[in-house]
């Protein structure tokens, strides 16, 4: 106030003295905006994602896909229609090679090998009768032409996975059967004491599921013969890794453990708000989906959360996980995410598309291509770009 007042007087030297304080406040006020505005930059610089958003490839148009028979070996991708028939396409142009019908209804996933396509069908039946087995048949990767088929235990759902040359079969009501993957015959098999509600986790030459019994439950993946059986307090639902004997596992009451398998103690234990419903292994640590919508990343040494991001739908098994990238459709949402791997920041988005995504986990093809089933077929998005311009692919 008293600088205001000696300012207001009038003689020069007073009037001069007041504008020389007014400008070298104005000069400090400036150089403090500048710094900040330097600052900021070099933030918002250093929290870049060094992902850049996707960018669509091409578009394979199906009738009525069936969103489990979606894989890949990195030259063709494959997908079955709700009429049974199964079409191979080229990986990098979405071209035709193959379809072959295999005249029933199709009840498993899709697995590669050296040896051929493998997928698992029921006969059609009336209402009345049901098919007294499924059929496991190997399929050429060239020609989509039948190499054998092996006959398994009648299930409505049977999840299949490969390891050390063998097809493992599970059927969600009764058994796991080990199959060899170049001629059909078969090399094991073990019955499930309860349904299927985890796994089958095939990791370190052995096979680990989960039953509505709750137990845990690991066989030895050569011979079929039981390493372990762990109660647990609720139902399994998800399995990750083998991490020097330890097996990160989560129930339907949103409990996260490692478990020893050897002493069967929990090494640490994570709580969630609802039912884990997918674990991941990741350079990063294990990303965790939960049935309240979120995604977590936790830590492996010590169970800490990392980051975690909710989305606005739930997710089941839409997640697609690398060390750089997590990759999210959200069902009945019509969208999905791209999400950076090390902090949980979101890189890019879709929402309310017209295309219903399929709640199946989608692709990682070449490293880099992202590929999901839609009730419509199949889209390619790339994070480095595509192989082929849309304007090369002549088919439609």
């Amino acid at each position: 106030m008293l600088e205001s007042f000696f300012c207001r007087a009038s003689t020069r030297d007073r009037m001069n003295y007041c504008i020389i304080r007014k400008t070298s406040l104005l000069t400090a006020i400036l150089i403090l905006v500048v710094v900040f505005q330097a600052l900021s930059l070099d933030l918002s610089r250093s929290e870049k994602s060094e992902i850049t958003p996707l960018k669509k490839c091409w578009e394979y148009r199906t009738e009525g896909s069936n969103d489990k028979t979606l894989a890949s070996d990195n030259i063709i991708i494959t997908i079955a229609t709700k009429s049974g028939n199964i079409q191979a396409i080229n990986a990098e142009t979405s071209a035709n090679i193959w379809t072959t019908d295999l005249g029933g209804g199709i009840v498993s996933n899709i697995v590669f090998a050296d040896t051929g396509v493998f997928i698992v069908s029921n006969a059609i039946t009336s209402k009345d009768s049901a098919p007294d087995a499924s059929i496991l048949r190997s399929l050429s990767k060239k020609t989509g032409i039948t190499n054998w088929t092996t006959r398994l235990p009648f299930s409505s759902e049977i999840i299949l996975g490969i390891a050390q040359g063998k097809i493992i079969t599970a059927g969600r009501e009764g058994s796991i059967t080990a199959v060899d993957s170049r001629n059909g015959s078969i090399n094991w098999k073990a019955l499930l004491s309860g349904q299927l509600t985890a796994g089958p986790h095939i990791s370190g030459g052995s096979i680990t599921y989960g039953t509505n019994l709750k137990e845990i439950v690991s066989l030895e993946m050569e011979t079929g013969v039981e390493l372990f059986r762990l109660s647990t307090k609720f139902i399994p639902t998800a399995f990750a890794g083998k991490f020097k004997n330890n097996l990160a596992a989560g129930d339907e009451r949103g409990n996260l453990i490692l478990l020893n398998i050897l002493t069967g103690r929990n090494a640490w234990k994570f709580k969630s708000g609802a039912g884990i419903s997918a674990i991941f292994v990741s350079g990063n640590g294990l990303v965790v989906s939960s049935l309240d919508n979120f995604i977590y990343m936790i830590s492996l040494n010590n169970g800490d959360v990392l980051w975690k991001r909710r989305l606005p739908g739930r997710i089941l098994q839409g997640v697609l996980v690398t060390d750089n990238f997590i990759f999210a459709s959200i069902y009945g949402e019509n969208s999905w995410f791209l999400i950076d791997a090390k902090n949980g920041k979101v890189i890019d988005q879709m929402f309310q598309t017209e295309k219903n995504y399929h709640n199946q986990a989608p692709l990682l093809v070449n490293s880099s291509n992202i590929v999901f089933a839609t009730p419509e077929g199949i889209e390619s998005h790339s994070v480095n770009g595509c192989a082929v311009k849309q304007s090369e692919i002549l088919h439609r």
